[in-house]
């Protein structure tokens, strides 16, 4: 977690017609880290990581990424911005895996509308990232209809990793899990994260999972960054709404 960041936020400003979602965020993503963002419902969550993945473009301030400076008044190339995102890997909260293809078409997708590699090296890779995510072989048959919840988030994550990304966002990883299916994704995010060297953000409302995995956490309110630092630092802070937010006695104020 040395050297320049992956990611930087500085002042960060979004709305959403009068409706003001973030008033000047400043937040930076540490290489090798992983980072979870969390905040009560409304906070913005959803919206900063729009943005951190060029879904949406802010209101006001900059996004540095991978030392690529961008912001409303300073915009990329659409080459630039491709290649950007090339770099990134995102598992939404649905998965949004294609009901039409199966799992290893799935994941070979990003391989064959990015790269120029033939069918057979692509499905190779697809079947190695499928394998990586912890899905039995036989899975990459399978449609997402056919799938446990479990085994989707799995496949969206295999996808999600195709193109070898050095930032990988989760939205709500755990979401519609059981609570055991929810720590095995913990685990594997864990695993895939020191094997591949990757950084990630973590979107989540699971504590647990922040306790577990999170080296750092940010925690969002009130259109602003309340407290960033580690989980166990967050519970002894010295601002009591953070602190409530974390040891899940009280509201945040």
């Amino acid at each position: 977690m040395n050297g320049a960041p992956l990611l930087r936020l500085t002042g960060i400003e979004s709305r959403y017609g009068e409706r003001i979602i973030h008033n000047g965020i400043d937040l930076e993503v540490k290489r090798g880290e992983i980072l979870a963002l969390v905040g009560g419902s409304g906070a913005g969550k959803t919206t900063l990581l729009r943005e951190m993945i060029l879904l949406r473009k802010p209101e006001g301030g900059e996004i540095e990424l991978f030392g690529q400076r961008f912001g409303p008044r300073r915009t990329l190339p659409a080459r630039e911005e491709t290649g950007l995102r090339q770099r990134m890997g995102v598992l939404f909260q649905s998965g949004a895996l294609f009901g039409g293809l199966n799992v290893l078409e799935n994941v070979a997708l990003p391989l064959s509308e990015h790269t120029h590699l033939p069918t057979p090296l692509i499905r190779q890779l697809a079947m190695l990232k499928i394998e990586l995510t912890g899905l039995p072989h036989e899975a990459a048959s399978l449609y997402p209809s056919e799938l446990s919840g479990g085994m989707r988030k799995r496949a969206a994550l295999a996808r999600a990793l195709a193109l070898d990304p050095e930032l990988l966002f989760l939205d709500e990883p755990g979401s519609g899990l059981d609570p055991v299916s929810a720590r095995a994704i913990d685990q594997l995010v864990s695993r895939l994260r020191d094997a591949l060297a990757l950084t990630v953000v973590l979107v989540t409302h699971d504590l647990i999972s922040v306790d577990l995995i999170a080296d750092r956490v940010a925690l969002l309110g009130d259109g602003r960054l309340l407290a960033v630092d580690t989980p166990a630092a967050l519970r002894e802070h010295p601002d009591r709404n953070v602190r409530a937010f974390f040891s899940h006695t009280e509201a945040l104020a």
